[in-house]
């Protein structure tokens, strides 16, 4: 329960669905999509980041093909350049990451309109330079949703089990404009939000109160 062995072409998604149900997660990006092993390999920027450091921290270990078509594990010296510099040292077969615990957490959309803006984003760096708690993991992008415009969209993921201090928090990003579509809810699947969700889809998720 502190690691997983993942083959080199799994997806980001499927990583986090297999995990949920044992209440555990790892450090990945905001669109499921998106192959795993690259993603840590370069870097690996995640809304998990403060309380479990980058992607590229999370690597443990790898088998990989080296440029002399041989099957090995990754010396240190390998594993010290896969920590963030991509997979430019050989195919990755399979990686081994770190897992923690996380049974519970809060995640979800905020939503703005687009025309509070400047407002927004003004009060949103004056709040983050007194108060960012390492728990909270916050992804902001401006998207056109059928019936809503164009709005601000605000990733918002609360990685502690202190639950309380996260609705505290989530408070404050509320309070920075007026709310025109709110699906943050606690959860036991650590499914991540991403942007590129329809609003048929964000509008049934925040019918139902979870992702």
């Amino acid at each position: 329960r502190k690691s997983a062995r993942i083959g080199g072409g799994t997806i980001s998604g499927n990583l986090t669905k297999f995990l949920a149900p044992h209440g555990l997660v790892a450090v990945q990006g905001g669109c499921s999509s998106v192959g795993y092993t690259n993603w840590a390999a370069c870097g690996g920027y995640s809304s998990l980041n403060g309380s479990f450091g980058l992607g590229c921290d999370q690597i443990l270990g790898a088998r990989i093909v080296n440029s002399e078509g041989e099957i090995i594990d990754a010396d240190e010296e390998t594993l010290w350049g896969l920590r963030g510099g991509g997979c430019n040292f050989g195919v990755v077969l399979s990686m081994d990451v770190k897992v923690y615990e996380l049974p519970r957490m809060l995640v979800g959309l905020v939503i703005f309109p687009v025309a509070e803006a400047k407002k927004i984003l003004i009060d949103y760096s004056r709040l983050l330079q007194t108060d960012f708690p390492d728990a909270y993991g916050g992804l902001m992008g401006l998207l056109a949703i059928p019936n809503l415009g164009t709005v601000i969209m605000m990733m918002f993921t609360w990685s502690s089990t202190d639950l309380d201090s996260g609705r505290s928090f989530l408070e404050k990003i509320r309070s920075l404009g007026t709310v025109v579509m709110d699906t943050v809810s606690e959860s036991k699947r650590i499914l991540f939000p991403t942007f590129l969700r329809s609003h048929t889809s964000l509008a049934k998720n925040e019918e139902r109160g979870s992702y």
